[in-house]
């Protein structure tokens, strides 16, 4: 006991949502890195590999809620830029494991997505801004600079991966709710040009041939494949033919129809040896195939309970930073959890999102760990103020007392008689 007091001093809570996908993510993985296993020709090495990210997460989390605050505060800021040379190295000097488009950086053998470490920073630095609005004139300029680094952060990703670029965009708009901000002028005025934006790219890559298309914005085609082909469905043919296209579409969906209401039963998966990508994107198809829809509404769940107890965090803090930096974290969590659960479920395009600490992947176990990280270390700080403030209370209440003047005693029956 005195252990768990010592090492996990953040929000209990968190925590058992934080162990809880660590558990389930170890559970799965035996069964659906099969793919990995055997191009490893080892059926341990996979899942080793990811129980030693897993294992370095937890050790993440239990350091970084101890941390500084003012040091994820303003650290956030220098990541920023950081993550800015980095997205733009990615696009001349990134590397591919599908030989499609590079989204990974390898610094002396080392890889990794600086998309992650841009999601994280852009995060904490739109909590800095945000947080210091005091009237109309820090609000107009603190708006203008925060959306200069959405721009810049966003703008970046979207070249390599244009859901990830949606997914904070989205983000940062909740944030900036949540902050306080105007809705009408500030927060839908964005959506409304972004949208027209979009519309008219996407009318732009269905009339320019692909020779015509500069290279680094070839990938829109792939966006644009991946939408057409989830509106287009009345097309019968294509729908129960197996293509190169539609190959995860197909057999996610059999995974989901197989698990039924209580699965299969784990480790008995059959659509792990067929459903590319079965360990990262597709997971949570692996899941329900083997825990059935009990399983499946369980980890939706959990991701549900991470955004309303942060919500209940964010309303207890004392600073405005704490608050919008809680929420804008365990948003994103939640948020890409919900994205990649709509594309295993087929009820969204695809979009390459993992499953935040269940999908193999050791750069999002990392990050998604931090995030983990910072919201218990900003939750400590604010539960530490509050002690000091209370035993302040205290201190102030028990020197009133000591310094009132001792009471006059009142004259007896009998001296009063007596006089």
């Amino acid at each position: 006991m005195k252990f768990i007091k010592r090492y996990f001093v953040g929000d209990t809570y968190i925590w058992l949502i934080y162990i809880a996908l660590c558990a389930w993510s170890a559970i799965v993985m035996f069964s659906a890195s099969s793919a990995l296993a055997y191009k490893a020709n080892s059926y341990m090495d996979p899942v080793i590999s990811h129980m030693t990210f897993l294992a370095g997460g937890i050790g993440i989390v239990m350091l970084g809620q101890i941390i500084p605050r003012n040091l994820v505060r303003y650290g956030g800021i220098i990541l920023c830029w950081a993550s800015m040379v980095m997205l733009v190295a990615v696009l001349f000097i990134g590397v591919s494991d599908n030989n499609i488009n590079a989204r990974w950086l390898n610094i002396f053998g080392f890889q990794f997505q600086p998309s992650e470490f841009g999601k994280l920073s852009l995060i904490l630095t739109l909590a800095h801004y945000m947080s210091t609005i005091h009237d109309s004139q820090s609000e107009s300029k603190n708006y203008k600079i925060a959306f200069g680094y959405i721009i810049c952060i966003c703008g970046l990703i979207v070249f390599t991966n244009l859901s990830t670029a949606i997914l904070l965009f989205a983000v940062s708009l909740t944030m900036m709710f949540v902050s306080g901000l105007p809705f009408l002028k500030r927060i839908l005025l964005p959506i409304v040009v972004i949208a027209a934006i979009g519309v008219c790219g996407y009318f732009i890559v269905k009339v320019t041939p692909y020779e015509s298309m500069p290279s680094i914005l070839r990938r829109s085609y792939t966006w644009v494949g991946r939408i057409d082909r989830f509106m287009d469905k009345e097309n019968e043919e294509d729908k129960y033919t197996v293509t190169d296209e539609n190959i995860q579409e197909i057999y996610s969906q059999l995974a989901i129809a197989k698990g039924g209401l209580i699965g299969v039963g784990p480790g008995n998966s059959v659509e792990r040896d067929f459903l590319p990508l079965a360990y990262a994107d597709y997971i949570y198809a692996i899941i329900v195939e083997e825990f059935g829809s009990i399983g499946g509404i369980f980890i939706i769940m959990l991701y549900l309970s991470l955004l309303f107890r942060a919500g209940y965090l964010a309303n207890r803090m004392k600073n405005s930073y704490d608050s919008i930096a809680i929420m804008g974290l365990a948003s994103m969590i939640t948020y890409q959890a919900l994205l990649n659960i709509c594309v295993a479920t087929n009820t969204g395009p695809v979009t390459g999102q993992p499953l935040p600490l269940i999908s193999h992947g050791g750069t999002s176990i990392v990050l998604t760990s931090c995030y983990f990280a910072i919201i218990m270390c900003l939750q400590r700080h604010n539960k530490l103020e509050e002690e000091e403030e209370k035993a302040a209370t205290a201190d102030a209440q028990l020197v009133t007392v000591q310094d009132l003047p001792e009471e006059e005693e009142l004259p007896t029956e009998e001296i009063l008689e007596e006089k």
